[in-house]
């Protein structure tokens, strides 16, 4: 009896330590690990974020530059009807002169 009570008490020492000590250890440690988790697809879903807000950007900057480009290419247009308008002007008023 003196045998099993000392087992029993050592049962009751090793279940009180695991209480007392292992337990909220390992409680801490998963703890830690979700926080540490938790922050990591924070700052992934920032990252992801900040990409996809990045490539809006990039979207953007893409239009404009070709809207540029169109505006750039009417003008171009433009310059060259006014050209040739203002050669045709010339070669009327000569055909003028040279018919008075």
């Amino acid at each position: 009896l003196t045998k099993q009570m000392s087992h029993v008490a050592k049962d009751v020492d090793t279940l009180t330590y695991a209480i007392q000590e292992k337990i909220p250890k390992s409680i801490q440690a998963n703890t830690d690990y979700i926080k540490a988790k938790v922050k990591e697809v924070a700052e992934d879903t920032k990252t992801r974020f900040e990409l996809m807000e990045s490539k809006m950007k990039v979207t953007e900057l893409d239009w404009n530059i070709n809207f540029n480009l169109k505006i750039a290419m009417d003008e171009e247009n433009l310059s060259q009807k006014i050209d040739d308008n203002s050669e045709r002007l010339t070669n009327v008023e000569e055909t003028l002169a040279s018919l008075l």
